[in-house]
């Protein structure tokens, strides 16, 4: 399900739910496992696709988790997006994550996806991340952190 674009929904599925959703992007929380889940859909072009997507990801954490979460990047329905998306955006929403001083760091990155792989590494050193993040191929992998 589809809800439109940058609208505050809360959809229950299973343990989580859906605190944003629109076809850029869907963001979850798991409140009783303390988790927030952050999924990029597609290519974004530019960063006025998303102008909203650093203020839900804020709202998520700041309105909806416990200290010491863990954050669940799943980039497995995600295309390689331009540089200037790269640092507007990805590279601030990973800034904006940090000063909530999240326990642990989880990507979902798809095994065969050399680029995407790239790129997160990329971010992940720029930030000082990279030792403290772990990888996995598929989402079930992820949850069982």
């Amino acid at each position: 399900m589809r809800v439109s674009r940058n609208t505050l929904n809360h959809i229950n599925c299973q343990t989580t739910t859906i605190v944003y959703e629109n076809e850029y992007y869907k963001i979850e929380i798991d409140k009783a496992k303390n988790y927030l889940v952050i999924k990029p859909i597609g290519f974004w072009r530019s960063p006025e696709l998303v102008p909203y997507y650093l203020n839900h990801i804020a709202d998520a954490i700041r309105i909806e988790l416990n200290p010491k979460f863990a954050v669940i990047l799943d980039t497995s329905d995600m295309l390689t997006h331009p540089k200037e998306v790269q640092e507007k955006i990805h590279l601030e929403g990973l800034k904006l994550i940090i000063k909530f001083k999240p326990l642990v760091w989880v990507k979902v990155l798809p095994e065969n996806d050399i680029i995407a792989i790239m790129q997160s590494g990329y971010l992940a050193r720029i930030l000082g991340t990279s030792k403290d993040v772990k990888a996995f191929s598929t989402m079930e992998e992820a949850e069982r952190i």
